[in-house]
């Protein structure tokens, strides 16, 4: 819910009290207090915390955890604009899906999305379009609205990167409906809310993203 100072609380709790053999939780919570790092801006400790997680993971020899904890990384990395990096770990760990059977799963969707996303921004906007849309389409079939929401975003990027505005906002809307049914996290919900007063003001629409921001 976007608390972060009891996100930041609970995950050292967890690590305090949890076995260091009970790999699996344990790298659950050190995924929880990198999330704890990202939302508050330190991207040198979160990226720290991060390769930990994937560290735990893969020690554990848990795939669906190794698959959310190197997603977890990359989400960080791409915020230090280190975007080779990103798709070394998206190109992998997509084949680590595929080996393990998981290659329809929903974190293989977020992995797409992700994917996807960084090429818009080496302009390979085509196989950009092509990842973020089956990312799309994967996280669609799941339950789970953090991974749904971020695919969205990433589409939204894409579609944006390529002067598909209306297109764009079809996404928007989408999400707000799930945002109706579902609780969406607010660091997805701010911005999807972003993209839209800046799709706004690409379309000329100044009154409507004046409002927005004011």
């Amino acid at each position: 819910r976007g608390d972060v100072q009891e996100i930041d609380k609970y995950a050292r709790q967890a690590l305090e009290f949890l076995p260091e053999e009970d790999l699996t939780w344990r790298s659950t919570a050190t995924v929880a207090l990198g999330d704890a790092y990202s939302f508050m801006g330190e991207m040198a400790a979160a990226y720290r915390v991060r390769s930990e997680a994937l560290e735990a993971s893969i020690a554990a020899g848990n795939i669906y955890m190794i698959l959310i904890a190197s997603m977890k990384l990359a989400v960080t990395l791409r915020q230090q604009g280190r975007l080779q990096r990103v798709i070394e770990i998206c190109q992998r760990h997509l084949q680590l899906a595929s080996e393990s059977g998981l290659s329809q799963t929903v974190v293989v969707g977020w992995l797409l999305g992700i994917w996807g996303e960084v090429l818009a921004e080496f302009n390979d906007l085509d196989g950009a379009i092509d990842r973020a849309k089956k990312g799309a389409e994967l996280t669609e079939r799941g339950r789970d609205v953090a991974m749904l929401g971020w695919s969205y975003l990433c589409l939204i990027r894409v579609l944006f990167s390529r002067g598909e505005l209306a297109a764009a906002e079809e996404i928007i809307l989408r999400m707000g409906d799930v945002a109706r049914e579902h609780h969406v996290p607010p660091w997805i919900t701010d911005l999807v809310a972003a993209w839209q007063a800046r799709i706004w003001l690409a379309q000329g629409k100044l009154d409507s993203a004046s409002q927005w921001m004011g």
